[in-house]
This record gives C-alpha cells, sequence and structure tokens, in this order.
C-alpha cells in the first residue's frame, strides 16, 4: 500500500485500534454518544494537525488524558447553578440560636432579681437552700455542714423556695405592669 501516508500508518497501529475504548471514556463522562464521538474526533483531529503526534512515545495514554480533559471542560462550561430563592429551611439552618437582646436583658434582670431575693431569705433557710439546691449537695453533706437535722434542713429549704416564689410573683407583676411614664404616652406624644 504504497499510498498511505506515515501519518495514516500511524492512526491505523496506534490510534484506530483503542477507537472503542475512547469513545466510551468519553461517553461515560459526558453521558451522551454524538458528543462523545465529536470529542475523540476533536482530539484526534488536533493531534494530527502538526507534527505533534511523531513525538508521541504513548498515543493511546496521551489521546484518553485529552479526551479526559476535554470532557471535564465541557462538563464545567455546561454546568448550570440553578439560582434558587432562599426559603425559610435554610435561613432556619443559618439562624442564631442564641439568645436575643431582649433575653439575654430579661436574663440579667431575672439573675439580679434571684441575688437580691436571695439575699432577704432568712441566713438559715439561706444558706441550706443554697447547698442544697444551688451547689446540689446531698442532703447528709448539708445536715453535716450545718449541724441540724436533715428535717430541718427540708423546711429550712422549703421555707426559701416559698419566699422566693412569692418574690418571683411580685416581680413578674411589676415587669408586667407598665411604669407611670409610658402609660401618660399616647402615640409617641405626652398625653398631659
Amino acid at each position: 500500500m504504497k499510498w498511505l501516508r506515515d501519518v495514516d500508518r500511524w492512526y491505523l497501529e496506534k490510534v484506530y485500534p483503542h477507537d472503542r475504548v475512547f469513545r466510551t471514556v468519553a461517553r461515560r463522562l459526558l453521558g451522551h454518544d454524538d458528543l462523545a464521538r465529536d470529542v475523540v474526533h476533536d482530539v484526534v483531529a488536533e493531534l494530527l494537525a502538526d507534527d505533534r503526534w511523531r513525538a508521541l512515545p504513548e498515543p493511546r495514554a496521551y489521546i484518553l488524558r485529552a479526551i479526559q480533559s476535554r470532557s471535564i471542560s465541557i462538563i464545567r462550561r455546561n454546568k448550570i447553578v440553578p439560582m434558587k430563592p432562599i426559603t425559610e429551611d435554610l435561613t432556619e439552618a443559618f439562624a442564631d440560636d442564641g439568645p436575643d437582646a431582649f433575653s439575654q436583658l430579661d436574663d440579667k434582670e431575672k439573675a439580679a432579681w434571684f441575688e437580691m431575693a436571695i439575699a432577704q431569705i432568712p441566713e438559715q433557710s439561706r444558706k441550706a437552700f443554697l447547698m442544697r439546691r444551688i451547689e446540689g449537695m446531698s442532703l447528709e453533706e448539708v445536715t453535716e455542714a450545718l449541724g441540724t437535722s436533715a428535717s430541718t434542713i427540708r423546711k429550712q429549704v422549703a421555707h426559701a423556695r416559698a419566699l422566693l416564689r412569692e418574690a418571683f410573683v411580685e416581680f413578674e407583676n411589676a415587669a408586667k405592669a407598665p411604669d407611670e411614664d409610658s402609660q401618660r404616652m399616647v402615640g409617641g406624644r405626652d398625653s398631659t
């Protein structure tokens, strides 16, 4: 066959036997037969356009790598990222679960109130309550520390809790009742 050029012989020996593998790789990457054939054709045609094919020690490996690279470029170029509105589910995922400023202020007020209410409890009941309920000591540990009976400790803790409950009701009522200045304000103007 005298009419075959060197490039034709090279193609028939080194490329054509692997054509099915090249198309299979491209098809797996791109998911479309026609596009896979186009990619294989473009890679081989580009290689044959000049004399680069002569310098390739492993044409099969080179062409496979070129097909992979070209396919990935096509995938990236065609990839469309849908623009979706942010849903409530997504905003909730990023929401801060921590307390807001009003809750923090309310907690600070309650803590200040709690300290004042504790300070007004009689000393023995206060000590028993703090050891038992705040520090988490057992009944035996509190009786030993204060030198009194378990029955007395129970009564003192119950007395302290009752006083705290009463103080808390007063605190809540005071927080709900509007102050005199806000009662005089109507629609942002002083009504007097």
